[in-house]
């Protein structure tokens, strides 16, 4: 295999992009042994472990394929879908808050991108989520592949929805249900086990749970009630506060109330905020009273959409769990680019991906 290269040292993400524009360009045939990593390395004036990272990338693109104790070698290169329709479904946000855009638009950033990659089209279907027709019949049949987000799958929607042939992804819910799609899901255990073990670590052995009256964040409370009880952890649930719907803004004032409750009370241990939201309109009473946060007020959260958003990911000061957006989004493509490629319709099986959320990040509110 001969390759055309400049003087000058590659990095491996150079070297995997020159190797595959040498084997699109060539039109290299399946099968074709790649040369030798001695002889790469040789060629590119890299490290053997350099060039171990590029084939790597490769693999796992799918541009070759390895056989352990024979080498290297071309895989079958894939047509692009340009004739291939996705629709997503996506929910209808009024207002432009920058943690909105962190929770909702880091996967729907990734989603779009990953299948434009694959030469994929894709329909944003922009819903209120008070109707039970998400969209004509004439209009699904016009779709290759459906994403839907678990939260649009309700006793309303759900019979309209087993009705089309089309696929059908349902992304994002924390488990697994028993309908008749393939499901993207992500699930909590790992996260508050790491959480709580650095909580232990630092001899805090008693957490305030503050959650609020949605079924997301409920079933958050129901997995880390059963993952404290399991690490022997004592816990407790703060009071929801009133009125409180999923609304953002309101998320925000349940926050608000619970750190009250919480100061007023005299309580002593740690905040669990479920989400950021939450977390962020204590942190608005901690700084009201002139406390010290992750001093005299201890949180940790999940969702780690500071990280995420514009106007703080410089100044960051939640200690979370990362809800594994970029995973879920990544794993959805994968799915939605096997579904595609392998004409997988009506077959009967379904496809179940499971995404765990692994990443604890430690900041001011508690270190």
């Amino acid at each position: 295999m001969a390759i055309c290269i400049a003087k000058k040292k590659y990095t491996a993400k150079e070297i995997a992009a020159d190797i595959e524009a040498y084997i699109i360009d060539t039109s290299q045939k399946s099968n074709t042994p790649l040369a030798t990593p001695k002889w790469l390395a040789k060629k590119y004036n890299v490290s053997s472990m350099t060039i171990n990272r590029a084939i790597t990338t490769l693999v796992e693109k799918g541009v070759v394929y390895r056989v352990q104790g024979k080498g290297t070698f071309v895989a079958k290169q894939r047509v692009l879908n340009r004739d291939k329709l996705v629709g997503y479904f996506a929910w209808q946000h009024n207002d432009h808050n920058p943690l909105n855009e962190a929770a909702y638009g880091t996967f729907e950033d990734i989603l779009t991108n990953g299948l434009g990659e694959l030469g994929v089209k894709v329909d944003f279907i922009l819903r209120p989520g008070y109707r039970s027709e998400i969209i004509s019949f004439s209009e699904a049949i016009k779709y290759d592949l459906l994403i839907i987000p678990s939260g649009m799958v309700t006793p309303q929607t759900l019979p309209w929805l087993k009705r089309l042939s089309v696929p059908i992804i349902v992304a994002g819910d924390s488990q697994i249900l028993p309908y008749p799609f393939h499901q993207v899901c992500h699930y909590y255990d790992l996260g508050f086990e790491i959480a709580l073990s650095y909580l232990k670590k630092q001899g805090e052995n008693n957490i305030f749970i503050a959650g609020i009256q949605r079924e997301t964040s409920q079933k958050r409370v129901e997995v880390l009630r059963k993952v404290a009880d399991d690490m022997k952890v004592a816990h407790e649930t703060l009071p929801l506060g009133t009125g409180i719907s999923g609304d953002t803004s309101l998320a925000l004032l349940c926050g608000r109330e619970q750190g009250k409750y919480f100061l007023d009370n005299n309580l002593n241990g740690v905040i669990f905020a479920l989400s950021d939201f939450i977390a962020l309109g204590i942190i608005d009473v901690v700084k009201e009273r002139n406390l010290e946060l992750g001093k005299d007020v201890k949180i940790i959260s999940y969702d780690n959409l500071e990280s995420r958003a514009p106007f703080s990911s410089d100044n960051a000061v939640i200690t979370s769990i990362t809800h594994p957006l970029i995973e879920l989004a990544r794993e959805t493509v994968k799915l939605a680019d096997d579904i595609i490629e392998n004409d997988i319709k009506d077959s009967g099986i379904t496809k179940i991906v499971k995404v765990p959320a692994r990443e604890f990040v430690i900041r001011k509110s508690f270190y």
